[in-house]
């Protein structure tokens, strides 16, 4: 079943004793890992660019992604992509309808009310039990009550389990969680959001077909 369908589901109760400030103090001595060599949207450009000298070689694979994720240009030659196309597949490739929404997300820059995508959901999470809320600020309460990760979901939230987490390919147990106050709407330190992005990034296998009925109604 997709995200908010039905009743949303709620978490077991969480230990209310620690408290969001408890958090804080301890991820200011926390031990994070290396800074990732690009940004992710430096990752992320630098494989369109990888898939757009594909393209320029009339490698078949490279053409049918483009395809697959830009519906208007199913029938394209080599000739007629350009670097925007591949941008646009690369975006959609990991679950953003445009490059300026992947942009937006990966550096961080979106806020409740934005599209966030795809990029923190797998259909393989749909058998989790998670608590799907409408806005933020429901979200954000449920968190506080329960614990938990608060992700984004297109224009909406939800509070995951660690095997949600986990089924996305991420370790939950990572001391960026905590540093970001185990918030990837809103997080509250960048650098340590920019880590967890980058680790998402490298495990998010794109299926095209999958892809292609996702977009192919914008007819784009």
């Amino acid at each position: 079943m997709s995200p908010l369908e039905g009743v949303p589901l709620s978490l077991p109760r969480k230990n209310k004793q620690r408290t969001l400030n408890d958090e804080e103090e301890t991820a200011k001595e926390l031990v994070v890992g290396d800074e990732p060599k690009d940004s992710p949207l430096q990752e992320l450009q630098s494989r369109a660019e990888r898939l757009f000298e594909g393209i320029e070689a009339r490698n078949a694979q490279c053409l049918e992604r483009i395809h697959a994720q830009v519906p208007r240009l199913a029938k394209a030659s080599s000739r007629e992509i350009n670097i925007e196309h591949a941008r646009t597949t690369l975006a959609r490739e990991v679950g953003f309808k445009t490059w300026q929404m992947a942009t937006e997300v990966l550096e961080g820059r979106s806020v409740p009310g934005d599209d966030f995508g795809d990029f923190w959901y797998s259909t393989a999470t749909d058998v989790m039990l998670s608590h799907w809320c409408r806005n933020y600020q429901e979200a954000r309460a449920v968190q506080e009550e329960e614990g938990g990760f608060l992700i984004p979901y297109r224009r909406h939230f939800a509070v995951v389990e660690k095997a949600y987490i986990e089924i996305l390919g991420m370790d939950a147990d990572d001391p960026d969680w905590q540093v970001v106050g185990h918030d990837v709407a809103q997080p509250r330190d960048k650098m340590g959001y920019r880590r967890l992005v980058s680790r998402r990034l490298e495990r998010i296998q794109p299926d095209n077909k999958k892809a292609k009925a996702r977009w192919v109604c914008l007819g784009k």
